[in-house]
C-alpha cells in the first residue's frame, strides 16, 4: 500500500465528520431532552411538594416532640410525688396508732374508777404505758399488800388508800381486796 492509498478521501473525511457531527447532535438532543424532562417532572414534584403544608407538619412534630419531653419530666415529677406520698401515708398511719394510743390513755386518765386486780410478781398499768403498778407481795394474814408504783415502793391494808399525781390530775389507789396471790385495787380520780 502506498500512502497516496492510505490518504482518505476528501468525500470519507466529510462522511466521517458529517457521522460524528450527527451522532454528537443526536446525543445532545437526547441528554437535553432528557435533562428536560427530569426538570419538568422536579417541578411537577416540587408543586405538589406544598412546602407550607410541610412547614405546618414539620411544627406540628416539633410541637408533639416538645410535648412528649415535657409529659416525660411530669411523669418523673409525679413518681416523685408519689414516693413522697407514699412516705407521708407511713407517717400518717404511724400518727393515727400514736393518736389511738394517746386517746385510750386519756380515756383512762378522765375515767373515774378502774378496778385493777395484780397477781403477785406482775404488773398492770394504771394507765396505759404511762403508770404502771407492780404488786411485790401479797400478805393474806394481814389484808395487805407491798407493790411499785412509779418506782417507789409502798404498802395498803384493805380499805386504805395513797394519793398518786399524775399529768397535772389526782388519783387515789385504794386496795380493795386481797387473796392467796392477788391484790384487788381501785384507782380512783379525785373530784
Amino acid at each position: 500500500m502506498s500512502v497516496s492509498d492510505k490518504q482518505f478521501d476528501l468525500i470519507e473525511v466529510i462522511q466521517w465528520v458529517g457521522g460524528a457531527f450527527t451522532a454528537a447532535v443526536l446525543g445532545t438532543w437526547t441528554l437535553v431532552t432528557h435533562l428536560q424532562s427530569n426538570e419538568l417532572a422536579s417541578y411537577k414534584a416540587a408543586e405538589a411538594w406544598k412546602p407550607l403544608e410541610t412547614i405546618t407538619e414539620l411544627r406540628d412534630a416539633s410541637k408533639s416532640l416538645n410535648l412528649a419531653a415535657t409529659e416525660r419530666n411530669e411523669l418523673i415529677a409525679l413518681r416523685t410525688d408519689r414516693a413522697k406520698l407514699l412516705d407521708q401515708a407511713q407517717q400518717i398511719s404511724q400518727l393515727v396508732e400514736e393518736r389511738n394510743r394517746l386517746s385510750r390513755a386519756l380515756a383512762t386518765m378522765t375515767q373515774e374508777s378502774l378496778d385493777v386486780n395484780v397477781t403477785e410478781g406482775s404488773t398492770e398499768y394504771l394507765i396505759p404505758n404511762l403508770l404502771l403498778l407492780g404488786v411485790l407481795r401479797v400478805y393474806k394474814s394481814s389484808n395487805q399488800c407491798e407493790f411499785n408504783l412509779r418506782n417507789r415502793r409502798d404498802s395498803l391494808k384493805v380499805g386504805n388508800e395513797i394519793e398518786v399525781n399524775f399529768a397535772n390530775s389526782n388519783y387515789f389507789l385504794r386496795l380493795t381486796e386481797v387473796t392467796d396471790k392477788n391484790c384487788r385495787f381501785a384507782f380512783v380520780k379525785s373530784p
